[in-house]
């Protein structure tokens, strides 16, 4: 009887870029009510939004619109990090005007703080998006955690991938914005 070893083979993923998710976007290979995002090269598909989460986000904007009146505040609008990274954040604070991004998505240098008002991503948001806004230098990345109802403050970003600081918020802790506490952003 005659055995062979037979090699194992993890199977190759076939990455895409930004342009080319862009592209395949604009040819319609996606259907329109898909919600789509472009992290490390995959492309993933984002969990429906429930009344919950819809409502925080609604809230976080109104928050942080009123925190930053000086900048533009975008919800669910795609940013460009790396080559193959172009998630859509829940919530983002960007310099400039709007019509500083009719053309362009904000890039790293654009974004002063990215929220995601995490339900049922929470491991990916702190996991494989934390890692990719660290990457690209993005200042400030929060993680509203729905269910725990805390905060995760990640700051001083580094190249690697990970954070020279991240802090976990609750309750009356402040977010380092003034007069802004997790409270105020988890409702009641």
């Amino acid at each position: 009887m005659l055995v062979q070893a037979i090699e194992q083979q993890t199977p190759r993923l076939r990455l895409v870029s930004a342009d080319e998710f862009e592209k395949m976007a604009r040819l319609g290979i996606f259907g329109h009510e898909e919600r789509l995002e472009l992290v490390d090269g995959a492309i993933i598909e984002m969990s429906p939004q429930g009344p919950l989460h819809a409502a925080l986000v609604r809230l976080v904007t109104k928050i942080l619109t009123a925190a930053f009146a000086q900048f533009e505040v975008f919800t669910d609008r795609p940013v460009s990090l790396e080559e193959r990274s172009q998630p859509s954040p829940d919530v983002c604070v960007v310099r400039g005007e709007l019509k500083d991004y009719l053309e362009r998505h904000p890039r790293p240098e654009d974004l002063l703080l990215v929220v995601e008002v995490a339900d049922s991503s929470l491991g990916f948001d702190l996991g494989a998006k934390a890692a990719a806004y660290a990457r690209a230098g993005v200042p400030t990345y929060w993680v509203l955690d729905v269910q725990g109802r805390t905060l995760h403050v990640h700051e001083e970003a580094r190249s690697d991938g990970t954070w020279q600081s991240i802090r976990v918020l609750s309750g009356l802790d402040n977010t380092g914005l003034p007069h802004i506490t997790v409270n105020d952003l988890t409702m009641p």
